[in-house]
C-alpha cells in the first residue's frame, strides 16, 4: 500500500486495476471508496467493458464521496473516428458528512497521483454536474475541469 499526504493509503490493487483498464481496456470503469474506518482507498465496484455511462453513473452512491476513473468512447465531431480517453472523477455528493468531505478532498491529489497516465479530471457533487455531452465536449477539446 502507498500513502496519500492525507494519510490514507491506497490500496495496491486500485493501482493495478487502473493499470488493467488502461493498457488492457479490462474494464469500463472502477469506482474507489474510502474504507469504513477512512484510512484506505479501495476499489468498491468493477464496470465490465459493455458497461454504459448510464451504468456508471448510477452507481455512483447518492451520499458517500468516491473516486472514479470511467473510459470515455466518443467520436470526433467531424465523425472521422473514435476516441477512447479515461477520466478521472472526484464524486463528492453535498450530502456527504462533513469528516467525509474533509478526508476525500485531503486524499484525492494522493490517489490521483497513483494513477498515472489519466490525462483529465472532474469534480462533482451532484448528479447534474456529469452530463455526458458535456465531459465529453471538454475531453475532445483537451480542457479540464
Amino acid at each position: 500500500m502507498t500513502s496519500c499526504d492525507s494519510g490514507v493509503q491506497v490500496n495496491d490493487e486500485c493501482i493495478a486495476e487502473w493499470e488493467a483498464l488502461k493498457l488492457r481496456s479490462a474494464w469500463r470503469y472502477i469506482l474507489y471508496k474510502l474504507s469504513d474506518d477512512m484510512t484506505r482507498i479501495e476499489i468498491d465496484k468493477k464496470g465490465g467493458v459493455n458497461s454504459s455511462y448510464e451504468d456508471f453513473i448510477a452507481d455512483l452512491p447518492a451520499h458517500s464521496p468516491r473516486y472514479a476513473v470511467f473510459d470515455m468512447h466518443y467520436m470526433l465531431q467531424d465523425g472521422t473516428s473514435k476516441r477512447d480517453k479515461p477520466f478521472f472523477l472526484s464524486w463528492v455528493p453535498e450530502t456527504c458528512k462533513v469528516k467525509e468531505k474533509m478526508i476525500a478532498a485531503s486524499s484525492k491529489e494522493g490517489i490521483k497521483k497513483k494513477l498515472c497516465g489519466c490525462q483529465f479530471e472532474f469534480q462533482a457533487s451532484d448528479f447534474d454536474d456529469l452530463d455526458q455531452e458535456d465531459i465529453i465536449n471538454k475531453i475532445s477539446r483537451n480542457r479540464q475541469t
